[in-house]
Order: structure tokens, then C-alpha cells, then sequence
């Protein structure tokens, strides 16, 4: 099973990329993720600055920004080695990290960030799916998606559990729900089609063919099996009605 889906899903995705190679970002995504991303990228812009200003705070962040500086000024050759030396590479550190932190707090900060996210959000729908993923790349690619699918089943234990560990938490659905559905549906099913079943099993056919193996002794070990009650009360009933008989003709002839 894990090899199946796993090649599955590397050959499907192959022809899926295939056919829609030509075909544009912005037709192959559904219009409601379209719309929701675009609804949200205000909230994509705030968190970008949220993470950049907790980064930018932390002990990595300034050690980050003093390595910058320290780089900024190597580069400028001798006027960066003058300029460090009238300047504490460690206090401008501090006040860069003062003078950031205020400007991703700014409101134009973050209207800048929205309005690039939406930019690069358009051009991407913009281009095909073959240039987001090249002939170079589409191997890499198919291999990971192998790898995640191989992975994703022999990572999961329900495949080495009962099934009814792995339904215990569906119990209630499937006893109120999917059971006296599916029961509903296979009686309507069979309702249906109970004369196209009939046909199809050939119940006249082979209750013909199982008679016609059976013995002569058989048979009549059958036939007094089901008639033994009938005929006795046929015996009784002929030897009431005698009696009965008997006794009216009796009483007639005494008084003819």
C-alpha cells in the first residue's frame, strides 16, 4: 500500500505538471484561496513585522546588525577604518537597533509591506507553472513528493493498529450517523433492484438442478415430510364425516 500510493502520487503529480505547464498561476488556483490570501495579506504584513521587530530585539538580531555595521565599514576601505575610529561600533549598534525598531513601528511600515506582498502575490499569479517549476527542478520535485507520501504512511501507526483503535474516536458518528445510512441505503438499493437481483442469481435455475441430484429415496423422504401433516388430517377429517354419515343414516331409517 505504501509503495502503491507513493508511486501514485509521483505519477499523478508528473501529468498534472505536464498538462498544466502552460497554463498560468492565477487559473489553477481556486478563486475563494485566491480572495482569502488576498483578504489576509494585511495580517501576513503584521506578522512580517511582528517576527522582524522580535528578531531584531533578541541577542542574534543585534549581534546580526553588529556584524553589518562592522562589514559596512571594512568595505569602505581606509575612510571606514577612520570613521570607526571616532565611532563606537557597539553604541551605534544600539541606537540602529532604537531607530529600526521605530520605523517597523510605523503605519507606512506596514501599508509598504501589504502593497509588496500584493505586488509579488500578482506577478507570481502571473506566471506559468512551468516556471515556477523548471525541467531542472520537476525531478527534485516528483522525488519529494515520493519521499513525503512513502513517509506520511510509514509514519502514521494505523496501518499496524486495529481498526478499531483508529475508529474509537469516530464510534458515535458511525453508530448514529454512517451505519443507519448505509443499512437506509443498501435496503432502498435492494428494493430496487430485487427483481434484476432475482434474475441475475437464477434462483428458479438452481433450485432446479439441486432437486435433480437428489435421489428417488430422497425425494420421498421430502414429499411425506411436507404432506405427512396434510394427509392425517385428511384420514381424520374422511373418518368424522363417515361417522357423522353413519349416524344420520341411522336415524333415517328408523323413522322410515
Amino acid at each position: 500500500m505504501v509503495e502503491w500510493v507513493s508511486n501514485k502520487a509521483v505519477s499523478e503529480t508528473e501529468r498534472f505538471l505536464n498538462e498544466k505547464e502552460a497554463t498560468k498561476l492565477e487559473n489553477l488556483i481556486p478563486d475563494a484561496a485566491d480572495a482569502f490570501l488576498t483578504k489576509n495579506l494585511a495580517g501576513f504584513s503584521e506578522l512580517g513585522i511582528t517576527r522582524a521587530s522580535d528578531y531584531l530585539q533578541s541577542d542574534a538580531g543585534k549581534k546580526q546588525l553588529h556584524l553589518m555595521l562592522e562589514t559596512f565599514f571594512e568595505e569602505h576601505g581606509k575612510m571606514g577604518s577612520f570613521a570607526k575610529m571616532f565611532l563606537n561600533v557597539d553604541s551605534l549598534t544600539e541606537k540602529a537597533q532604537r531607530e529600526l525598531e521605530k520605523l517597523l513601528k510605523r503605519p507606512e511600515m506596514k501599508e509598504a509591506l501589504e502593497n509588496l506582498l500584493i505586488t509579488e502575490w500578482r506577478q507570481l499569479l502571473e506566471k506559468n507553472l512551468g516556471e515556477l517549476v523548471s525541467s531542472e527542478k520537476k525531478e527534485a520535485f516528483l522525488q519529494q513528493v515520493g519521499h513525503e507520501a512513502r513517509g506520511f504512511l510509514e509514519n502514521e501507526k494505523w496501518l499496524n493498529r486495529p481498526l478499531q483503535e483508529n475508529s474509537a474516536k469516530y464510534e458515535q458518528q458511525i453508530v448514529e450517523y454512517l451505519i443507519p445510512y448505509g443499512v437506509e441505503r443498501l435496503l432502498a438499493f435492494a428494493s430496487d433492484h430485487s427483481g434484476d437481483l432475482l434474475n441475475r442469481l437464477e434462483i428458479a435455475a438452481l433450485i432446479e438442478s439441486q432437486i435433480a441430484t437428489f435421489s428417488l429415496h430422497e425425494m420421498e423422504q421430502i414429499v411425506i415430510s411436507i404432506s405427512g401433516k396434510e394427509l392425517k388430517m385428511i384420514t381424520y377429517l374422511g373418518g368424522i364425516l363417515g361417522g357423522v354419515i353413519g349416524i344420520v343414516q341411522g336415524i333415517l331409517a328408523l323413522w322410515i
